[in-house]
């Protein structure tokens, strides 16, 4: 008896700990109309930055030390897509504690083909009618959203909408909740695939262009304002000694 309740609670466990471990893995939006989840997982190597345009010292460093995956710009802020060992070496210096307030973190996701892609932060959604902008109003308050797209001749129902360091949730898990309200036809996050054929993708999102810059750095990421002493500095993702 005393091994059949083992074997029965270690089954139980099993069943559990599978049941949390696809509940925290389990990721999925409504792309289509009706309704229907698309699945996919997450992409442990690499992430996004949403970089306000004001913080000019973090971006100096990021484009002029960081090997830039992907890149985009929307409506006053910079996008870049980063490995996750740059992500964490940014974390330890000044020049990231000083802004890290301000910057919005977003995922890479693999699809059900093996394809990469990543949030822009951006959501892509649609009223049934247009009476239903006051309920909008209210979610937009609610999630800390901003509205940066909307045509009110050719497209009056349709918004895009875009995540604040305020929202306190992923593009990903508020567009999910909007559509799942039942008040809108549409609302979808927007996931930009990490190499764009032609460089290009219709949310801003590009294969990067080396971008020269002759900024320099100290090992803390504070950049230098005029000209270095003796030292060890970065410029340009490489580290020199200056005697």
């Amino acid at each position: 008896m005393t091994t059949r309740r083992f074997y029965l609670l270690l089954t139980v466990a099993f069943v559990l700990c599978s049941y949390n471990a696809m509940a925290q893995t389990e990721y999925y939006c409504y792309p289509s109309v009706s309704g229907e989840k698309v699945y996919f997982t997450l992409s442990e190597s690499k992430l996004g930055l949403i970089v306000p345009k004001e913080n000019k010292e973090l971006i100096d460093y990021i484009e002029a030390n960081v090997q830039i995956l992907a890149w985009g710009r929307d409506n006053g802020i910079e996008k870049y897509f980063i490995t996750r060992a740059d992500y964490e070496k940014l974390v330890s210096l000044d020049v990231w504690k000083k802004y890290s307030n301000s910057v919005i973190l977003t995922r890479c996701f693999i699809n059900k083909y093996r394809q990469e892609g990543v949030e822009t932060g951006a959501i892509t959604l649609k009223l049934k009618k247009e009476e239903d902008v006051d309920l909008l109003n209210y979610y937009i308050d609610k999630y800390k959203l901003r509205i940066v797209g909307h045509n009110s001749e050719q497209s009056p129902l349709s918004y895009r909408l875009l995540i604040t360091v305020d929202s306190g949730t992923g593009a990903l898990e508020c567009a999910n909740a909007l559509y799942e309200t039942g008040h809108f036809a549409k609302s979808y996050p927007e996931i930009s695939p990490l190499n764009p054929l032609d460089g290009q993708a219709s949310s801003g999102i590009a294969t990067p262009k080396k971008k020269e810059s002759s900024a320099v750095f100290d090992l803390q990421g504070r950049r230098l304002q005029g000209e270095p002493r003796k030292g060890v500095y970065v410029s340009c993702g490489r580290k020199y000694v200056l005697r």
